[in-house]
């Protein structure tokens, strides 16, 4: 892989790190959902946030294709465990995919069923409140998917061969490794709300330590450098 390509995927890292920011920034004010217990009190919430939450998702969305779009750097960066590096990519990508599910599903509710909730008569609630619950139910076991692939096995593995390979500092992979295994593990099950506000709390903390080894990873692309043996070749 050329130098070049390398460090343009260390900066969509970069970029990536970035998009999460402004995406907990503008998620964050919102405050915490509230359970799915009562159907009603959480579309009303949506609602009441929609401008909020629909900025949020999409800026995850671009943060998430970012993060794809450093997965090249990455492996060049960790290919001296290639057999590791391509269970984690292919993890990763699973991952993505489930992930865009979960947000195509998150935006139908943001844009269509709570504002629709909002103005419903009392007649027509109750129908919107059992959709509501379908699709949270059916959203809830893609998003501990995507978080299982994503985080808890690709991620994980790939901060796991960066501690290996000392592609980044020691701090900076052990706290990819933590994040990691909050966000894919306690963070999946964010969706289940007997536990749903100690796997929120995990899925933040793992996700920000996550971010910071993403950054760590796209500074060591922006710095890399080919091989003697690679440039003599060309």
């Amino acid at each position: 892989m050329s130098k070049e390509l390398v460090k343009e995927c260390g900066l969509g890292a970069i970029l990536a790190v970035v998009a999460y920011v402004v995406g907990f920034a503008v998620f964050l004010p919102a405050g915490e959902p509230p359970g799915p217990d009562d159907m009603g009190v959480l579309l009303s919430f949506l609602s009441a946030h929609r401008t909020n939450l629909i900025i949020a998702l999409w800026v995850f969305a671009i943060a998430a294709i970012l993060n794809l779009g450093a997965l090249p750097a990455i492996y060049q960066l960790l290919h001296e465990k290639v057999a590791l590096v391509s269970v984690a990519l292919v993890a990763s990508i699973v991952g993505f995919l489930f992930a865009t599910m979960f947000l195509m599903g998150s935006l139908g509710i943001a844009y269509e069923l709570a504002p629709a909730y909002a103005v419903a008569g009392e007649a027509a609630r109750p129908a919107l409140e059992a959709m509501g619950a379908t699709l949270w139910t059916s959203g809830g076991l893609v998003h501990t998917l995507s978080h299982f692939f994503f985080w808890g096995i690709g991620a994980t593995i790939l901060a796991y061969v960066s501690l290996r390979v000392r592609a980044v500092p020691a701090w900076a992979a052990w706290l990819g490794l933590i994040g990691s295994v909050l966000a894919g593990y306690p963070g999946a099950l964010e969706s289940v709300s007997a536990v749903k506000e100690l796997a929120s709390l995990a899925e933040l903390i793992g996700t920000v330590l996550y971010v910071i080894w993403l950054a760590a990873m796209g500074i060591a692309a922006l710095r890399y450098e080919e091989p003697v043996r690679s440039r003599a070749r060309s």
